[in-house]
């Protein structure tokens, strides 16, 4: 593979090291030259906020909600069923949160409507053998009986462009003519440095996008858009992209392509950005189908054991 990826393991308790509790990336190589390195971990993959019973719900991080000191001891979003093709280059995620649990609907004794409202997030990851990118979605059905209101997607990376000793020279670029933010290495320059991005499809432009130091492109429930700050560097650098949706009524679901884009040099990257939203774009229409399927609503009962038997997150 021209891509090739290494996996933390992320565990739902200190006594069940070695359970895959999901797909977070720790390492990504394209042809040979490291391109991540272990990242800030509210900085690798997707966080969400919203309003659910008028009561602001942000979560860091999907996969390592329990690595951020969170108020609630109970999981966030704990997976129900995993799935992946023989030679793993598809893959595909269901996980269940439920709001009741979130520390001030249980202050306030916010009773639902109905018993167990969910909101279920489907995660398709498509990795190809001989192509230069990787292809996810990133889907939230509303199983509530309240509107999501003011639901925010965030897509954050943070990049280590020639791994952790070259981080000082990383650059980061949003483009908004290709509408792909991206990091390069600075001392070899855009026209010979490996390059890695994220974007999506063309009709649906992100809200709001930034270029930053990790530390300062973090979420919080008083900042909750990003600053559309389009160029960092160098210095150690990471990626965001924002989505916003003014509502998710009761029962609906929306979907969220994601593309992350590798190349060699400036030229050869924008043709791959080209390519991958090709694909992306090509594949988007079949995923309502994919995350309806009979499959993706049944619960693995070894997982959901493990989930909702465990009531404190990891502390390291």
């Amino acid at each position: 593979m021209d891509v090739l990826v290494d996996y933390e393991t992320v565990c739902v308790n200190c006594k069940e090291k070695g359970y895959s509790f999901g797909y977070t990336f720790k390492t990504i190589k394209y042809k040979n030259r490291t391109v991540m390195d272990i990242p800030t971990r509210y900085l690798n993959g997707p966080c969400i906020a919203f309003e659910y019973k008028e009561i602001p719900i942000l979560i860091r991080s999907l996969e390592n909600s329990h690595h951020l000191g969170v108020a609630q001891k109970t999981p966030l979003f704990t997976m129900i069923n995993a799935k992946r093709n023989n030679d793993s280059t598809i893959t595909r995620f269901t996980y269940l949160y439920s709001p009741q649990y979130h520390p001030e609907i249980v202050k306030k004794k916010i009773q639902p409507e109905r018993p167990d409202p969910r909101v279920l997030e489907y995660v398709d990851i498509y990795r190809y053998h001989d192509k230069p990118y990787i292809l996810m979605f990133y889907s939230f059905r509303n199983s509530t009986h309240d509107p999501l209101r003011n639901f925010n997607f965030y897509q954050f990376y943070d990049f280590d462009i020639n791994g952790e000793e070259g981080y000082k020279t990383d650059s980061a670029e949003y483009d908004e003519k290709l509408n792909i933010a991206f990091q390069y290495d600075a001392q070899e320059g855009k026209q010979l440095s490996p390059i890695v991005g994220i974007g999506t499809i063309n009709d649906n432009i992100p809200t709001h996008f930034e270029c930053n130091a990790p530390q300062d492109l973090l979420i919080t429930p008083e900042r909750l858009n990003l600053k559309d700050c389009n160029r960092k560097g160098p210095a150690e650098c990471a990626v965001g992209l924002q989505w916003h949706i003014p509502s998710i009524g009761p029962g609906q679901m929306e979907v969220f392509p994601v593309m992350m884009v590798f190349g060699l040099g400036e030229e050869n990257f924008k043709a791959n950005v080209l390519e991958a939203r090709a694909h992306l774009e090509k594949i988007s229409p079949s995923i309502f189908n994919v995350v309806n399927g009979k499959f993706r609503q049944l619960i693995d009962p070894e997982l959901e054991k493990m989930s909702f038997s465990m009531r404190e997150w990891c502390k390291d």
